[in-house]
């Protein structure tokens, strides 16, 4: 598995953005209690799936 580490720029708060995902009418995030923000997307060509954990 790769890792990258990515520094934001300004002030970011993870568990603001985990209320933000939570609250989304359209598709509510239904994480875990642990504090990780987990994701996944396809990839850029369409050919599998990539998954993030912040």
């Amino acid at each position: 598995m790769k890792a990258v580490v990515l520094t934001p720029r300004g002030p970011f708060s993870l568990a603001a953005s985990l209320r933000f995902l939570e609250g989304f009418t359209p598709t509510p995030y239904r994480g875990g209690r642990d504090g990780v923000l987990r994701l996944a997307f396809p990839s850029d060509d369409g050919h599998c799936t990539v998954t993030a954990a912040v």
